[in-house]
């Protein structure tokens, strides 16, 4: 308990002489009643108790507390205003000369270390609207990467389609190409074993929708080749037969062989 109170009174004591005006007044009441202090702590070892409360009641006789404290707390405001007014007197001079002479002396022995406020401002905001301009080209800059990207894959796919395409392409010309030649072969082996006029008359035939003996040699020999294909039956070994798109093809070229 006594220790919590020593702490408070300490801690009460350190607050009030930090503070400014407590501060103050302590110190100028310590100076004031210098002679009680000093003699507290330097009594002869010889003076009795008695001798020494006397001594200090014979002292605030002589100096009342309250009259002494009110003169104390007085001196003490005068001193503050005093020394705030020195302060602030001091401050005054100080940014007098730094804000005004230093700068004045700078421009007239060293003109191009010293630029006017409203040139520093300026100067000032021109870096900020840059530093935005450059955020803003930055952000459009990843815009413009980023729709670029979407562009090269939408790209990439269009030039695989073309190219599958062109495959495609590519394949069916072949199969064409395969298809003209299968023809000249069966051109070829038509003329060498005479057999050009028994296919006309064959075509011929199914042109004109006749019923044909599928058990001939000739109709067995066309089928095989791809030529002709049964339609429907009619009667014993009579059946109708049809062009296949290879057999129209070999008809269509034997007519132009004989036009030309």
């Amino acid at each position: 308990m006594i220790k919590e109170l020593l702490i408070s009174f300490k801690d009460n004591l350190e607050s009030k002489s930090s503070n400014p005006f407590f501060g103050t007044l302590i110190l100028i009441w310590l100076i004031k009643n210098w002679n009680l202090f000093y003699s507290i702590f330097n009594f002869d070892p010889k003076t009795t108790l008695a001798k020494k409360q006397l001594f200090i009641l014979n002292h605030f006789k002589k100096h009342p507390f309250l009259e002494t404290l009110g003169y104390c707390v007085l001196k003490s405001i005068c001193l503050l205003i005093i020394a705030y007014f020195l302060i602030n007197l001091s401050r005054l001079i100080v940014n007098f000369f730094e804000k005004k002479i230093t700068p004045l002396v700078y421009k007239w022995t060293d003109n191009n270390s010293i630029v006017l406020r409203t040139v520093y401002e300026n100067s000032e905001n021109e870096r900020k609207r840059l530093e935005k301009r450059l955020e803003e080209e930055r952000e459009a800059k990843l815009k413009l990467q980023a729709d670029y990207d979407k562009l090269e894959i939408k790209l990439a796919e269009r030039l695989t389609k073309s190219v599958e395409t062109q495959q495609d392409s590519s394949s069916k010309k072949d199969e064409v190409s395969s298809g003209d030649t299968k023809l000249d072969l069966i051109l070829k082996k038509l003329k060498k074993e005479n057999k050009i006029g028994a296919f006309e008359l064959i075509g011929a035939a199914i042109l004109n929708n006749r019923a044909i003996n599928r058990d001939d040699t000739n109709v067995k020999e066309f089928a095989s080749l791809g030529l002709i294909t049964q339609s429907r039956y009619v009667s014993g070994s009579s059946y109708i037969f049809s062009l296949t798109s290879l057999g129209q093809n070999l008809h269509e070229t034997i007519l132009i062989e004989k036009l030309k």
